[in-house]
């Protein structure tokens, strides 16, 4: 995923286990991040708030088009709770796959 830094000021990386009990220690997941001229950022989900389906991963900020990495790992019920905890005020309706 390529991020423009011109447009862009904040972006968060999420991911959702969607169907089922959630494991995260099950997952096996880890999630590394290139940002050209820094580290990367490596994360591992397994270590997890089971029961808790939504974790923010990371979150890219664009600080005077210079973007820093801020490594989250947060664990959240669901999308709402996700939303409320970082203040987008998205409005939720029931959906399905």
């Amino acid at each position: 995923m390529d991020v423009n830094g011109k447009i862009s000021s904040k972006c968060l990386f999420f991911t959702f286990i969607y169907e089922g009990v959630p494991n995260w220690s099950k997952t096996d997941g880890v999630v590394t991040i290139h940002v050209p001229e820094q580290p990367p950022i490596e994360t591992r989900l397994t270590d997890g708030n089971n029961g808790r389906a939504m974790c923010a991963i990371a979150r890219l900020i664009n600080e005077n088009g210079s973007i820093k990495v801020e490594r989250l790992n947060e664990f959240f019920k669901g999308h709402r709770d996700m939303d409320n905890a970082y203040g987008w005020g998205f409005r939720w309706t029931a959906g399905s796959k």
